[in-house]
């Protein structure tokens, strides 16, 4: 079952994926700032932007990274805190 999601990327983000996967560009329309983005980071906000709830992004990835989905929400909470206080994505 699909979870609605939580969060969603914000108009003033305006987020570059690398095509292999490996890693992505957030552009700050508001700064004219980059983010670079590791690759998880960027598996995440991508699944976020494809209308992905956190949790079933976090399933998701911690099933493609191997690692147990807590310790990959964990190693994600600080990432989606900076995004949303930097209004690159917004809670729902």
């Amino acid at each position: 079952m699909l979870q609605q999601p939580d969060l969603r990327v914000t108009r003033w983000a305006a987020p570059v994926f690398d095509p292999e996967g490996h890693s992505a560009l957030v552009l700050d329309l508001r700064t004219g700032t980059w983010l670079h983005l590791n690759e998880a980071a960027a598996a995440f906000l991508r699944q976020i932007a494809r209308g992905c709830g956190t949790r079933q992004a976090i399933a998701v990835l911690a099933e493609d990274f191997g690692v147990p989905a807590q310790r990959l929400a964990d190693d994600m909470a600080p990432l989606i805190e900076s995004l949303v206080r930097r209004r690159l994505l917004e809670r729902l």
